[in-house]
């Protein structure tokens, strides 16, 4: 055996452990489909347990605790675009994974986020790139 694994084969591995230590694991939507309510349930309450906004680590990490069940990835980002669709989660704006409770402002989110992230963009009437003075200090080697 090479030393080593595929992304595939490590997941395959990790759900083969899980399984063995009496965990149940997700495979695919038609597992899912009797529990969807369920589910919507326990995003919602880990998304609010996490302050209201969540990213989809959190949620995925959230869900394992409340649950003991390990969902994939896409089957979780497939069920929260359907959540999105319905108006009981919302995506948080200019911020890829997040997901809240309630609809978010983008001053809501510059507050919630701090806003080094969003005033790095140049807004539409000023082209000027970020100062000097606001670059963080060059790395120095030890010496």
């Amino acid at each position: 055996m090479s030393e080593r694994m595929s992304v595939f084969q490590a997941q395959t591995e990790i759900m083969r452990w899980l399984r063995s230590k009496g965990h149940r694991v997700i495979e695919n939507e038609k597992e899912m489909r009797g529990c969807t309510m369920k589910l919507d349930f326990a995003i919602e309450a880990v998304v609010n347990e996490a302050g209201g906004v969540a990213s989809l680590d959190k949620i995925l990490i959230g869900l394992y605790k409340k649950t003991r069940e390990v969902h994939k990835r896409g089957t979780i980002t497939s069920r929260l675009y359907r959540m999105r669709q319905k108006n009981t989660i919302f995506a948080v704006p200019n911020k890829s994974g997040f997901y809240s409770t309630k609809s978010l402002s983008e001053q809501d989110v510059k507050r919630l986020f701090g806003q080094d992230e969003l005033d790095m963009a140049p807004d539409d009437d000023d082209n000027a790139s970020p100062s000097v003075s606001s670059a963080p200090p060059p790395i120095r080697p030890f010496t």
